[in-house]
């Protein structure tokens, strides 16, 4: 490997100037745990871990520099950044890191599978990423280790990463930020860069580049409304077949006309299209037929409307209706 003991070594002396650097090893000697200290302060730690296809290799955790109050410190730190397999973390990562390997000491265990990943996929209202391991996981750290891709867009970070019951549970739930959830259809990918994602048994998760997402989104999407000819109905139409309307469909619904919010009236009923399954026609009683001059608007808040996978619609609110009717 590259970034050898005596490398790193010779780095922290010559930027130290000091020789004030001790190295402290455990374990087995091929594949060793090194603490390494600048005037006593543990800066950096080294230790063996599964990569990709099950090679041993080693990787060094250094403490941020925003985190060292010592200039000299930081000099020191800065010099080994550059070397190679190296981790710049924060103080809380960089302690939870060596929470885990002090445990790994105590069991004198330098080495430990890494989890892998079982499945990778969206849960059914698009807003989390459920990332499935081979072993029970600890809570992570950080979000930004995870970077996720709508439709080939710009990358971004989830919210938050949970997990329901840490040392237990195999899934991590990765929350999107709510401008970005996942529609039915999309195409997502998540990648991970090793940092804080740990096993229970002390595993550290390998990178992995940028991975499918299965799409298990259930839940309808407006794609846009028109009225008939006669000015008689209003055809939504969504992204998904839709199931039968329930009891509550028409009082759900309400139709805002010419900017009139306070003559608001909910349609007379909700059926589905007689063809197509993706479209709901709400039809108007009679004497509140649209005219084509007419601006139509439409809102709909309740829990009556659902997709055939029992998705269920969310609000919409002042959805413009495009006007169709013929001017007589």
């Amino acid at each position: 490997m590259v970034n050898t003991v005596k490398k790193t070594i010779q780095l922290l002396k010559f930027a130290w100037r000091a020789n004030r650097l001790n190295m402290v090893e455990f374990g087995n000697k091929d594949t060793p745990i090194r603490l390494y200290f600048v005037r006593d302060d543990l800066v950096a730690f080294q230790f063996p871990l599964e990569a990709v296809n099950g090679t041993v290799e080693e990787s060094l955790y250094i403490l941020n520099n925003a985190n060292l109050e010592h200039h000299k410190k930081r000099r020191a730190v800065t010099s080994i950044e550059e070397t190679d397999d190296t981790y710049v973390v924060d103080k809380k990562t960089f302690e939870a890191m060596f929470q885990m390997l002090s445990a790994r000491i105590g069991l004198a265990s330098g080495f430990i599978a890494a989890p892998t990943v079982s499945s990778r996929e969206s849960d059914t209202t698009g807003e989390n990423i459920i990332i499935t391991f081979n072993k029970a996981m600890l809570q992570p750290f950080s979000t930004s280790e995870f970077s996720i891709t709508l439709n080939g867009g710009t990358p971004f970070h989830p919210v938050a990463v949970e997990i329901q019951n840490p040392g237990t549970d195999t899934k991590y739930n990765l929350k999107l930020p709510i401008l970005l959830p996942i529609k039915n259809g999309d195409t997502i990918t998540v990648a991970y860069t090793r940092g804080s994602v740990l096993a229970a048994d002390g595993g550290v998760l390998a990178s992995f580049a940028a991975s499918p997402v299965v799409d298990n989104t259930i839940v309808p999407e407006y794609v846009d409304a028109v009225t008939d000819v006669d000015g008689t109905s209003i055809e939504i139409e969504f992204s998904m077949a839709m199931d039968t309307p329930g009891l509550d469909a028409a009082t759900d619904f309400t139709i805002l006309v010419n900017g009139d919010d306070a003559a608001g009236f909910s349609p007379e009923t909700v059926t589905n299209h007689l063809t197509n399954t993706k479209i709901l026609v709400l039809g108007i009683e009679t004497g509140k037929e649209f005219v084509s001059t007419d601006e139509i608007l439409l809102n709909y808040v309740g829990e009556s409307i659902k997709s055939t996978k029992g998705g269920k619609l969310k609000d919409l609110i002042r959805k413009e209706v495009e006007n169709n009717v013929t001017a007589t």
